[in-house]
């Protein structure tokens, strides 16, 4: 009977860890099917969108505005920029930032938007972008590392590493699931932590530039994601 019943556990804990399925309302399953599903399946079904993320700095150049006087952008996480000419530079010139309900970028330091060339009177063609979502940073700090998106993907199980977060590099095809982030080492306020957190409790994509960690384990390989700056989206 002991012997049975020692068997019995084996077997269970055996199917707890290989298997896909519901037990006590928590889902088990293989991390690394797991990881790769997730991967796949918010790809297709997540309204994030990874691309046209650019940096941004003033224009202090004296000359006839709109000429002057508006600001570079840069894509992030690359080293050159697809500007609205056609041509690929380190940075772009865009003449004006349009968007709808106007949102205040000077406190923005991440914007989001198209770049493409717009006649305006009596300009027959001027760089602009169509903004459509600014963020601002938590600390002055710059921007340090990979830039990415983090995102609980709903994955949750018994063992470890256990990769819960997707991490969407931004302007790339990429995607890489960690088992945790960290945004403490960002140094900003409490109020502005639990800002980000909330967000992310609520499935929302928190953006954050940092480095990621791997850790030899005798599960595997763990991965984790250190902040160094993370920025939270300005409300019009």
């Amino acid at each position: 009977m002991f012997f049975s019943m020692r068997l019995f556990c084996y077997l269970l804990a055996t199917s707890l860890v290989s298997s896909t399925h519901v037990w006590g309302g928590v889902e088990q399953f293989n991390t690394e099917a797991a990881q790769k599903h997730s991967v796949e399946r918010t790809l297709t079904t997540n309204n994030f969108n990874p691309y046209h993320f650019y940096t941004f700095r003033q224009d202090y150049r004296k000359c006839l505005a709109p000429l002057c006087g508006g600001i570079f952008v840069k894509s992030v996480n690359k080293k050159v920029t697809h500007c609205p000419d056609g041509t690929v530079q380190t940075e772009c010139y865009v003449a004006l930032v349009l968007s709808q309900p106007t949102i205040e970028l000077s406190s923005a330091h991440l914007l989001q938007g198209t770049l493409l060339n717009k006649a305006i009177a009596p300009f027959t063609a001027l760089p602009v972008m169509r903004l459509k979502q600014a963020y601002r940073s938590a600390t002055p700090a710059l921007i340090a590392g990979v830039v990415v998106g983090l995102q609980d993907n709903g994955i949750r199980c018994v063992t470890t590493p256990c990769f819960v977060t997707n991490s969407y590099y931004l302007n790339k095809h990429k995607v890489r699931a960690v088992s945790a982030f960290d945004l403490s080492a960002v140094g900003s306020s409490e109020a502005t932590l639990a800002q980000a957190f909330i967000m992310y409790d609520h499935q929302q994509v928190v953006l954050a530039s940092g480095k990621f960690h791997v850790q030899q384990t005798r599960q595997g390989n763990d991965v984790t994601f250190t902040a160094q700056q993370f920025y939270l989206p300005i409300i019009p």
